[in-house]
């Protein structure tokens, strides 16, 4: 047995305020308590939630997640309480920011990896629930997208995000696996880190090298977000207005590419553009639409804080570019068009 945990302190230097140890009182309330039949504990209990409380405040990682799922439950409210746990406390083997700004270099779909100490408590949840290995790592990546969303790593969020989305759909796929508590939230979180960091920054960047579209890795980052998308809830707006929009942007710019690159050649016919043109206008209509619902938010921010926020500037920069490209590529097609009957069609793409 582990000896009584220190007690709780506030300040330094012995100084301050020190509370109870509660790990004595969990324990006989769980085991005397079941001798004497008395009432099943529940997460409401306050001995159970001070000494949650406790082991937050000790780090006492590995003693968290096994308290928070020691009381009776069922499998989604096991899994509720052991994410929200681990979303409070992160492991205490985490590593330093320097090195999660390395990790954050990899591609956006990359697994993102797990600390040893996490996948310690993966084994140790195996071994209890053999059938079921997916549903721990949902949970753990799931807690990573929270974590590094706190800690300002976009990156981070995507890649987490995704991992635990795809363990999610193993788990699902499981006959006997119990359901996992909604990734709404966290889908939210790394949609906005995409669409609202990543995605404009990366857009930008591109534009600056003489290009117009996106990284692949940050193309395929999308289309799992889509995948991935909520069923209910505010997501499906969110998507409308963001994800949709870039991955919409992105088939164009490449289509157009693909068209250029063909009609230099002469392989194609003089309708063939049409349906470039046609996706070209109809996004140019929807991000004028967003940049009406844009220029609200924008007022209201600076309103309240007097500038924008660091994700609106960087959106409608990056929507701003988006209309410039789509505006290149609708007048070339057009210009295409036109003359395509009595010029030469490599001419479209100067």
């Amino acid at each position: 047995a582990r000896p009584p945990l220190p007690p709780r302190g506030v300040g330094s230097g012995g100084s301050g305020v020190s509370l109870p140890d509660y790990s004595l009182a969990w324990h006989l309330r769980l085991v005397v308590g079941e001798l004497l039949q008395l009432r099943t504990p529940t997460a409401d209990d306050g001995v159970h939630r001070a000494y949650l409380a406790q082991l937050e405040t000790c780090a006492r990682w590995h003693e968290l997640a096994a308290a928070a799922t020691a009381l009776p439950a069922t499998p989604l409210e096991e899994a509720t309480a052991l994410q929200q746990a681990l979303e409070r406390l992160p492991p205490p083997d985490e590593p330093t920011q320097e090195v999660l700004r390395v990790l954050d270099l990899a591609p956006l779909d990359d697994p993102a990896p797990l600390t040893p100490d996490a996948e310690a408590l993966g084994s140790r949840w195996l071994a209890g629930h053999p059938h079921d290995p997916h549903r721990l790592l949902a949970l753990l990546h799931a807690a990573s997208a929270q974590r590094a969303h706190a800690q300002h790593r976009p990156s981070g969020v995507v890649r987490h995000f995704l991992t635990a989305a795809t363990a999610a759909t193993a788990a699902a796929a499981v006959a006997a696996s119990p359901p996992l508590p909604s990734l709404a939230e966290e889908w939210r979180l790394a949609h906005s880190a995409l669409t609202r960091q990543l995605a404009p920054t990366a857009l930008l960047g591109c534009r600056l090298r003489g290009g117009a579209g996106l990284p692949e890795d940050h193309v395929r980052a999308l289309r799992a977000l889509k995948r991935h998308l909520p069923p209910q809830g505010p997501a499906g707006r969110e998507w409308s207005s963001g994800g949709r929009i870039l991955l919409e942007y992105c088939a164009v710019v490449a289509n157009f590419y693909a068209f250029t690159t063909a009609a230099a050649a002469g392989e194609l016919a003089p309708r063939t553009p049409d349906s470039v043109r046609q996706s070209a206008e109809q996004l140019l209509e929807a991000l004028r639409g967003e940049a009406a619902a844009q220029r609200r938010s924008l007022e209201r921010d600076e309103a309240l804080h007097g500038a924008w926020s660091e994700e609106a500037a960087a959106w409608h920069a990056c929507r701003r570019s988006m209309e410039e490209n789509l505006g290149v590529v609708r007048d070339k097609l057009d210009f295409y068009a036109g003359y395509v009957a009595e010029a030469d069609p490599a001419m479209v793409t100067d």
